[in-house]
């Protein structure tokens, strides 16, 4: 099913795939993809409806939440979970794969105060 040019603003549509199809599941996918960032990247209090998982084949880039600076890189995949504010920090030049993607439960409860970190293991990265 092709993305339409409004999925992006409104993720929540049917533009998303079910990873079964016919069938309501837990794990939605909206959408995924790579970029080689430039200041365009830079936006100050991103706020979704959905989670993104975060993975930089080059370190130089980062998200803020609170305040805090939190790197992307080559050793570690940054999850921000729905209804999360952040800043993103990006610089030319840095190779940044995302994917968008809903749970159907509330993992949080009462909301995430920080993203999730999950450190990789040499033989985990790409390179």
């Amino acid at each position: 099913m092709p993305k339409s040019d409004t999925s992006y603003f409104d993720p929540l549509t049917g533009s998303g795939y079910s990873l079964q199809a016919g069938e309501l599941t837990p794990l939605r996918l909206h959408e995924c993809g790579t970029l080689v960032m430039d200041e365009r990247w830079n936006y100050a209090a991103v706020c979704s409806p959905f989670w993104r998982a975060y993975y930089n084949i080059d370190a130089g880039a980062a998200v803020k939440v609170n305040g805090e600076r939190w790197a992307l890189g080559p050793d570690r995949v940054v999850l921000l979970p729905e209804g999360m504010s952040y800043d993103c920090v990006g610089r030319r030049g840095v190779r940044h794969l995302w994917v968008h993607f809903s749970v159907g439960a509330r993992v949080v409860k009462g909301g995430a105060q920080q993203p999730w970190v999950v450190k990789l293991s040499e033989s985990g990265r790409a390179g």
